[in-house]
């Protein structure tokens, strides 16, 4: 979309939404820090990872937080592969970076026990996927909640919806 198609939002406080949504992504960048013990950029292949097998996963079935929980737990053990695959090139194509960078990234993840390899070399969540990133996502859910609560107290989030019509 060319930048001069994008409607500007007509907010007389719009400094204080952004400065809300500034809060929350220093927030989630300190605690993928701190908590996950990962740069962002490992934090990005992570979500990819996570996305492609969720998106897997909503083709057949919506999930709640237990079961999704559940389906992940299995699939790091019953390590069946599948004949689609997710690999080291299309993570780094999704993210433009560099091949080797991800796969350096990615190999660091896999110590950490966070992602792996199938026996075919798709990459899923690993081992300590879960045990990891629960409460991540659980925190991540509820600032979501927080900021959207914000905005909704000064019906920015109507204003937003009406920038995209």
């Amino acid at each position: 979309m060319d930048k001069k198609e994008l409607k500007k939002p007509e907010v007389p406080d719009f400094s204080v939404g952004m400065y809300q949504w500034s809060l929350f992504l220093i927030n989630l960048f300190h605690r993928v820090k701190k908590n996950l013990k990962i740069d962002y950029e490992s934090f990005m292949i992570m979500h990819i990872v996570f996305g492609y097998h969720l998106n897997k996963i909503n083709k057949i079935d919506q999930q709640s937080f237990e079961q999704l929980s559940f389906k992940f737990e299995n699939l790091v053990k019953e390590n069946i592969p599948s004949t689609e695959k997710l690999t080291v090139t299309s993570i780094a194509s999704a993210l433009d970076l560099p091949r080797e960078t991800v796969k350096r990234k990615v190999d660091s993840l896999i110590e950490l026990q966070m992602l792996d390899f199938q026996s075919n070399k798709s990459i899923i969540p690993g081992a300590k996927y879960k045990e990891i990133c629960d409460q991540f996502f659980l925190e991540s859910t509820h600032d979501i909640g927080k900021l959207l609560k914000r905005w909704e107290s000064k019906d920015y989030i109507n204003k937003l919806i009406k920038l995209v019509d």
